[in-house]
């Protein structure tokens, strides 16, 4: 695999990930609580290959066509998953019977493929015809729809896979290394690959953290279980984060419940003391049920929460506006 054609797709929060002020490249979020995904890929996907084509903007796809022939053999790859392959394998011989082949890694789904060059050729040329979506919307239909229905042969391979395709996964994806047992060789792998800033994580006389990750800067004087803190957040006296993903910025103060719930990055917003954000259950959120269920629930970049705030299970709240009091959302609700 390592003098293949690595064909790497680059995305962004455009799709699938409500809540972000603004669009941001999926590789630039923060993911185990110390690190970035772009230093994930780079460990891993992009320094196994020695052939690698990152793409950004349909420009770059159409300096692509002719340049594979028939004997050429095409990896192709998203930033929105994360792969960490544990054995070598001959590509050449899978496709002496198979167009398109898909890969199921540590047996868990994966959106890593590989075709033969004039295959790649031949569809790449009905997907630039006329084509004005925004390249991340282009990327997903590539992977999600037309590669998906269109693959020959399922090939099952070592190692493990992390899809992050919107934030209902970016949440699995922090988390199950945490609480999933066949992730623990992953985790060991991870550390040994990437330098890991622990500098500046206090944990206060009342602080408590169990299998959680902690980012640095972060201040730790509650309870943490099973969760991912990225860097710069305070967590109070008395306040309990479970199964959950915390972005940088962000204060949780005295007596707050945060229960598998994404917040994403704060720049000093707090969520008020006495609140309760989130709980566990199956429950899809009624604007965006596609991205936001499996009971997640989602407090946007920056948004204001009050004290005394009862936040349910698969709810959002986004916006900027400073609420007149606390914010009462049932299940599945939302607030702009």
């Amino acid at each position: 695999m390592k003098n293949l054609p690595l064909l790497f797709f680059t995305e962004t929060t455009e799709e699938g990930f409500p809540g972000f002020l603004r669009n941001r490249k999926i590789e630039d979020l923060p993911i185990f609580g110390k690190y970035r995904i772009r230093e994930v890929h780079e460990s891993f996907t992009l320094k196994s290959n020695e052939n690698v084509f990152v793409l950004t903007d349909s420009s770059d796809l159409s300096k692509l066509i002719g340049i594979f022939n028939s004997e050429d053999v095409i990896i192709l790859a998203r930033s929105s998953n994360i792969l960490c392959l544990s054995s070598p394998f001959d590509l050449q011989q899978l496709h002496e019977d198979a167009e398109i082949i898909k890969y199921r890694v540590g047996m868990r789904p994966s959106d890593l493929y590989s075709m033969r060059g004039d295959t790649f050729n031949e569809l790449l040329r009905d997907l630039t015809e006329g084509s004005d979506k925004s390249f991340s919307t282009f990327v997903m239909e590539v992977f999600d729809k037309i590669l998906f229905y269109r693959f020959t042969k399922l090939v099952d391979i070592n190692g493990w896979s992390l899809l992050i395709r919107n934030i209902c996964e970016y949440h699995g994806a922090n988390l199950y290394p945490l609480t999933d047992p066949d992730f623990s060789p992953f985790v060991d792998v991870i550390y040994r690959n990437i330098p890991t800033l622990n500098h500046d994580i206090k944990i206060g006389r009342n602080g408590f953290v169990k299998n959680s990750f902690l980012g640095p800067g972060s201040y730790i004087d509650g309870f943490i279980l099973n969760s991912a803190i990225s860097g710069s957040v305070k967590i109070s006296k008395n306040a309990r984060v479970m199964n959950s993903v915390i972005l940088s910025g962000n204060e949780i103060e005295e007596n707050v419940l945060v229960e598998n719930t994404v917040i994403l990055d704060g720049k000093g917003r707090k969520i008020g003391k006495n609140s309760t954000v989130g709980r566990k259950s199956s429950m899809k959120n009624a604007d965006y049920p596609e991205v936001i269920k499996n009971g997640i629930t989602v407090i946007g970049e920056n948004t204001p929460v009050p004290p005394h705030s009862k936040i349910g299970s698969g709810c959002f709240v986004g916006g900027l506006n400073e609420p007149e009091g606390p914010i009462y959302l049932n299940d599945g609700e939302s607030m702009f």
